[in-house]
């Protein structure tokens, strides 16, 4: 079962980036990871059923033609979904690919997320759940990971994370 869900994480993850990328609702079908939440459980599967929600939540404002450009934007609550998910594939010996899957497709993510500046080609994280998220349990180093991973697809991306005034 484990080799299974970790497939299933890498082909999730690699439809997101397309997804996020073309925009195209009919690419988009994952809706059996929240209809059949009771096959997929798991800690892994909860990160994917987060992401599954937000991706739903573009394609319902691509389908129904939203007006607020936001309603295309993907959350950045979604960063520590991603870390999570990466945290639990990284080194498993199931998935060869998983660095090309992350370097394309997290990068793909990541420019459909809030607060990207497509000019500056950079990534602001400004959510404060992120900031404190990444101050926990050194997960800062494993967005740093993933950022390195994504130099090899883009060398120009940047991340910065602003810390918030509390």
């Amino acid at each position: 079962m484990e080799r299974l869900e970790y497939e299933i994480t890498r082909d999730f993850i690699v439809d997101l980036g397309k997804f996020l990328e073309d925009k195209n609702p009919k690419n988009f079908n994952w809706e059996f990871i929240r209809d059949k939440y009771y096959l997929f459980k798991g800690e892994n599967f909860s990160n994917i059923r987060e992401l599954e929600l937000n991706a739903r939540f573009i394609k319902s404002a691509i389908v129904e033609k939203e007006s607020n450009q936001h309603s295309y934007k993907f959350d950045q609550l979604n960063i520590k979904y991603l870390i999570l998910t990466y945290n639990i594939i990284k080194d498993t010996d199931y998935i060869d690919d998983f660095n090309d899957v992350v370097s394309n497709c997290y990068l793909q993510i990541f420019k459909n997320i809030v607060d990207f500046n497509k000019i500056e080609n950079t990534l602001y994280i400004k959510n404060y759940d992120i900031f404190d998220f990444l101050e926990k349990e050194d997960y800062k180093s494993q967005l740093l990971r993933i950022v390195d991973l994504i130099h090899e697809e883009d060398e120009t991306f940047k991340l910065v994370i602003v810390p918030p005034k509390y």
